[in-house]
C-alpha cells in the first residue's frame, strides 16, 4: 500500500471516509500496540474522536468538544500536555521510517480485519439533542 514514490495514501488508513482528515499515530499505553488511524479534522477540532486500540480493543478519546467527558472540551494535545507529554505534529512525508511503517501496517491490518465493531476507528459519536 506504500507507493514507488514512498508516499502513504491516507485514503487507505481505517477509520473515517471523510476526505478531510487526519493521520493519527498512537501507542497504547494499556498494551504497547502502535498504530494509525484516520479521523476527522471536523471532529477533531470540534466534535468528539475516539479511537479504538487494535491490540486490546481499548477505547481512548483523542477529542471531546462536546464536554462529555469533562467539564472543558480538550484534545488529546491538552489531555498529553496536562501530564507533562507532548504530540508530535507532522507531515507523512516528514513521519520517521519506524511511523511509516505503523501506518503501512495499519492500511494492511484495516484490509484484513472486517469484523464489525459498534464503535468504528476514527467515527464521531451521534450528537443526541
Amino acid at each position: 500500500h506504500v507507493s514507488s514514490t514512498g508516499t502513504i495514501p491516507i485514503s487507505s488508513l481505517p477509520g473515517t471516509k471523510n476526505d478531510s482528515a487526519y493521520a493519527l499515530v498512537f501507542t497504547c499505553k494499556k498494551c504497547g500496540t502502535r498504530s494509525a488511524k484516520k479521523i476527522s479534522k471536523h471532529s477533531y477540532h470540534n466534535g468528539i474522536v475516539i479511537v479504538r486500540c487494535p491490540g486490546c480493543e481499548k477505547l481512548h478519546l483523542i477529542a471531546d468538544h462536546f464536554c462529555w467527558f469533562g467539564d472543558e472540551p480538550q484534545t488529546i494535545e491538552d489531555i498529553l500536555r496536562e501530564k507533562g507529554e507532548t504530540v508530535i505534529k507532522g507531515t507523512v512525508d516528514e513521519a520517521s521510517k519506524a511511523d511509516q511503517a505503523v501506518v503501512a501496517g495499519a492500511i494492511a491490518d484495516s484490509i484484513d480485519n472486517t469484523d464489525d465493531m459498534q464503535l468504528r476507528e476514527g467515527e464521531v459519536l451521534p450528537v443526541v439533542v
